[in-house]
């Protein structure tokens, strides 16, 4: 007889050997991040008799205070587990209805989010509702130790920003800019920008003693770096200061040895894409879902 039970700090070890030896295992945290989801998200777990078989964790963000007032709050599928002869087409459903049961109140309207799942993932949550909110391509610059190529007909006007290193007391400002440049989904707030801060490198455009975009970097590997975020405010794109900010990216890798900068991007966003073309970035591996579904 199957049964479900909430994961209390208890099942901890469990669910770690769960994750370790399932069939069907999907995990987008740290193990020390599991302790962090039961405490504030919601974590199900099915048994058969005394048999831990499944399990399905949903992660609560604490709301930015820079995502826009009629934007939903946010959560992301963090853990899915199922041993052999649990199918996740079948179970992730019955296992979502669970957690959505102990959603705590105050985290209504909910937006939940998975990115770039399993293929065995993407259908169990298909089958639970969720549907594909956009598609995200993977881009990357090689040989970073020979010159960037910019076409004479697109290179700007030298220098349309002064640019500079960002600092902690700089965040509250840009989690600002972010806000206006990206739809909520996406959205960068305090916490995710200091994160950000702490693993790599912010720099910053200021334009008129004001912060009118920034980039940020983070380290992959010893060879490789990632452009974990290019924003220019709105009201100033195309005016020079997203290809000032991606030319410093790239000069700041070389300085420091990598050999390879990667990015994301959404296959929507056809103008970035211009952008990184003409630096020759170019686009490797299989385009990534990301699947939403809004609870209320």
């Amino acid at each position: 007889m199957t049964t479900f039970l909430p994961a209390s700090l208890d099942h901890l070890d469990a669910l770690r050997r769960l994750i370790s030896v399932a069939r069907y295992s999907y995990k987008n945290i740290g193990d020390e991040d599991l302790r962090l989801i039961i405490e504030k998200g919601v974590v199900m777990l099915a048994y058969d008799g005394p048999a831990l078989w499944g399990a399905l964790g949903i992660g609560l963000e604490d709301r930015p205070t820079t995502l826009p007032s009629d934007a939903l709050n946010r959560g992301s599928v963090n853990v899915a587990a199922f041993m052999p002869g649990f199918w996740p087409g079948e179970w992730i459903p019955l296992l979502l209805d669970e957690v959505v049961q102990r959603f705590p109140e105050n985290s209504l309207p909910l937006q939940i989010a998975s990115y770039g799942p399993a293929n065995w993932m993407e259908r169990g949550l298909t089958s639970a509702g969720f549907e594909i909110e956009a598609q995200i391509v993977s881009m990357a610059l090689d040989k970073l130790r020979q010159p960037a190529f910019i076409p004479q007909s697109l290179a700007p006007a030298p220098e349309p920003a002064q640019l500079r290193a960002a600092t902690p007391e700089d965040l509250p400002a840009v989690a600002v800019l972010d806000a206006q440049v990206f739809e909520p989904l996406w959205h960068f707030g305090h916490s995710h920008l200091l994160e950000l801060l702490w693993r790599g490198q912010i720099q910053l455009a200021i334009l008129d003693e004001a912060i009118v975009g920034y980039s940020a970097l983070l380290n992959n590997s010893r060879s490789e770096a990632q452009l974990a975020r290019l924003a220019v405010a709105t009201g100033l794109q195309g005016k020079g200061i997203g290809r000032q900010l991606l030319a410093d990216a790239i000069e700041n890798c070389r300085k420091l040895g990598y050999r390879r900068l990667a990015l994301n991007t959404q296959l929507s966003n056809l103008r970035s894409q211009k952008l990184y073309t003409s630096f020759g970035f170019r686009q490797f591996g299989e385009k990534i879902s990301v699947l939403t579904k809004n609870f209320y």
